[in-house]
């Protein structure tokens, strides 16, 4: 792109950071950064001011956030107007921002957060960060690639993703605050942010090793707006790194009039392995199920594999768990520390397995003995969430915490009334085969709960049963 045959070695590395295909994006960036007429090319004296740079931005950057990548630009400009970014700045500062290490990135998030003065350390406040994280989410959310599938969640709100803000937000405000202040419950999401506190550098760092869906939306947000927006659709493989879309894509239905908005999917999505990310595909929803435990049984355990439970309480009160097992009807405890609760009204969070035990899934069904009905994490008669076998009713008891996933309570009343359930599977289809035989025990599910306490297994003790032939 011109810059390719610098001799300038901060030029050089950038260079070294980038594909060829990003080169070429680059190469038709700065053309019509610098050349908007399209009349002729960029030379090495070519350069571009603010204005051109918002101008070409607008779509995908705040005002406020393009002025100040420009001004951080121009620091690394040669023109003796310093209000200009040259050639070689330009390569600089996008190769940075978008394939630079952490610590480079995160020189331009503290720069993008706040004003800052030529030689003075920029030190972002809790109001400047949460501006910006705000303005990441909506540009994500807006762009060309992502834009598709936030439709067929039914779009997003600016009240939404400034909620989604400040949680992300309030993760790096909790490492500010005394220790007591990091065990208040959720409700801290709701005080007004701090503009008291300012974040350093190692601040934001030890954040983005911690929060995984920021790096995610720096990284969209920017190569959407100077690489191709072909390869942010989809899972692709750039210099050999997998990249993956921050929504997914919805497989044989759509997402509007869902419990969730494509705000609550960017976030959920961010918590879930990768092989869960990419394709969602509806079970299950009390809508068009209606209120039936048999009938969401039966959806559940054909999933074979992982799964997403969303419940609204007559409250209007919105949460839910991550399965990364197959539901399956049984006395014992399935899943591993992948499985969490959520949160998506009670002031908005995950909460992962704490390692107290292992109660992280639980089904069962016409049982004398043992609980009827889906749990996660807790104890009998005292989960973190459970759904009545009855299905009118469930409870959410914490006090103050879910020992298993150290949630709190996540339904505005600690027994609530289900409104509405809804269970999507995650990852591609893979119905589990229903076997061509059955068991005479089939039909005797206690007995089948015994033989699996004292660890017999069900393939042991099966028997061909006759259909009847009516």
């Amino acid at each position: 792109m011109g810059a390719e045959h610098s001799k300038n070695p901060a030029v050089v590395e950038a260079i070294g950071l980038l594909s060829e295909q990003e080169r070429h994006d680059l190469t038709t960036a700065f053309r019509q950064l610098a050349c908007p007429d399209g009349k002729s090319d960029p030379d090495a004296s070519s350069n571009f001011d603010v204005i051109s740079f918002q101008a070409f931005s607008r779509k995908v950057l705040a005002e406020d956030v393009s002025r100040r990548f420009h001004q951080a630009m121009c620091e690394k400009s040669a023109m003796v107007d310093r209000d200009l970014v040259d050639r070689d700045a330009f390569t600089i500062g996008v190769a940075h921002i978008t394939k630079g290490s952490l610590e480079k990135k995160c020189h331009h998030y503290v720069r993008l957060a706040a004003d800052y003065r030529k030689g003075v350390s920029p030190t972002p406040s809790a109001p400047h960060l949460h501006h910006l994280v705000c303005s990441l989410i909506t540009a994500a959310l807006n762009s060309k690639a992502l834009n598709p599938r936030v439709n067929i969640w039914g779009g997003a709100s600016a009240d939404a993703n400034a909620k989604l803000a400040r949680v992300m937000l309030d993760e790096m405000l909790f490492t500010k605050q005394p220790t007591d202040a990091k065990q208040a419950s959720v409700s801290f999401h709701d005080d007004p942010l701090p503009d008291d506190v300012v974040f350093s550098l190692e601040d934001l760092e030890k954040w983005l090793l911690s929060n995984a869906l920021m790096p995610q939306l720096f990284d969209h947000v920017f190569r959407s707006l100077f690489f191709a927006a072909s390869d942010l659709a989809a899972e692709t493989v750039t210099d050999g790194a997998v990249q993956l879309a921050l929504l997914p894509e919805l497989i044989g239905t759509d997402g509007v009039g869902s419990l969730l908005d494509a705000t609550s999917v960017l976030y959920l999505n961010s918590y879930l392995p990768m092989g869960c990310r990419q394709h969602w595909r509806q079970v299950f929803d009390t809508k068009q199920h209606g209120l039936s435990f048999a009938t969401m049984l039966q959806k559940v355990e054909k999933i074979g594999g992982p799964s997403l439970v969303v419940v609204a309480d007559a409250d209007d009160y919105v949460f839910g768990g991550f399965a990364n097992a197959t539901w399956t009807v049984s006395p014992q405890y399935q899943g591993n520390n992948e499985c969490f609760l959520f949160s998506l009204t009670r002031g908005m969070g995950v909460f992962m397995a704490s390692g107290y035990n292992d109660h992280f899934m639980y089904l069962n069904h016409e049982m004398e003995t043992l609980p009827n009905g889906l749990a996660m994490g807790g104890q009998p008669g005292y989960y973190g969430l459970f759904l009545d076998a009855d299905f009118g009713t469930g409870h959410s008891h914490a006090q103050p915490m879910c020992t298993t996933y150290n949630s709190p309570q996540l339904s505005k009343e600690a027994k609530f009334t289900v409104a509405r359930v809804e269970i999507w599977a995650l990852g591609e289809a893979e119905d589990r085969k229903v076997a061509g035989h059955h068991s005479v025990l089939d039909k005797n599910l206690e007995v089948q709960a015994m033989l699996e306490m004292v660890g017999k297994p069900m393939s042991g003790v099966y028997e061909p049963v006759e259909e009847d032939d009516k």
